[in-house]
């Protein structure tokens, strides 16, 4: 009876050794094709926090404020740990090989789209001034546009110490300006349509609405203003604020869109 008792023990122990080396081996084999994929996961980390990183360095100098989809900071990632220890932790708490993957094309995903941005806050600090005339060109809503120069400054901010480095004035289509004073598109100014001023610093943009904030719900309203990029995008008082804001997110499209 105690040999049979004796035998049926050492059956089910050995059954047991035997699930835990099948369940070590299996343990095993799940990690090892899991480092290279971990391996690859972190390479994908470390290039989405050199964006990330970039882009946080870029709006330093730059206002996205206004444009949608595009956040005001960029987080960080962690690295997984790639010890054969760590995986093998990671595998007893039920994460794959294919889990990884599929996170590591999610991060792909969100490089390009960060890369896409780093392009759009380079291309809307402190433009040239041929760009932003060809890009409102792009804008249907818009008539005709004319530059600011030393000959026709209206304000007398071009070039000045905090004052904008260059300015475009814009007509709009359908609207009517007879009663606004001025020939051309600069004498009539924002009050025509809208400007363009663009500054070499976030800082000087920022002073420049605060500055157009002071006339807010008074006489002297001359329109929206919004920075974008370092710009300060400004539109006619003449336009309803529904108008207003349709004709500024049209711009900032049109100023978004990337180089070709």
């Amino acid at each position: 009876m105690r040999n049979k008792i004796k035998k049926k023990v050492r059956f089910f122990i050995g059954i047991i050794v035997i699930c835990i080396i099948i369940g070590g081996i299996y343990v095993y084999m799940k990690a090892s094709s899991m480092i290279t994929s971990i391996e690859n996961y972190n390479v994908a980390v470390e290039m989405y926090n050199t964006e990330s990183e970039k882009y946080n360095e870029l709006l330093e100098n730059c206002c996205v404020d206004n444009i949608s989809d595009m956040p005001s900071e960029m987080g960080l990632l962690k690295r997984e740990k790639e010890s054969f220890i760590a995986t093998i932790n990671a595998v007893c708490k039920g994460n794959s090989k294919e889990k990884i993957e599929k996170d590591t094309k999610t991060i792909d995903s969100l490089i390009r789209i960060i890369k896409t941005n780093n392009q759009i806050v380079q291309q809307i600090t402190s433009p040239k001034e041929e760009w932003v005339i060809h890009r409102l060109k792009n804008v249907s809503e818009i008539k005709s546009v004319e530059q600011v120069t030393e000959k026709n400054n209206p304000d007398g901010l071009l070039g000045k110490s905090g004052g904008y480095n260059s300015c475009v004035y814009f007509s709009i289509k359908n609207l009517d300006v007879k009663d606004v004073s001025g020939n051309t598109v600069v004498e009539k100014g924002v009050d025509g349509g809208g400007g363009i001023e663009i500054y070499s610093t976030l800082e000087d943009a920022e002073k420049r609405c605060n500055y157009l904030q002071g006339f807010d719900d008074t006489i002297l309203y001359s329109g929206s203003y919004a920075i974008v990029g370092t710009m300060v995008v400004r539109t006619s008082y003449l336009l309803s604020e529904e108008d207003q804001l349709y004709l500024t997110n049209k711009i900032v499209e049109a100023f978004t869109l990337l180089d070709d």
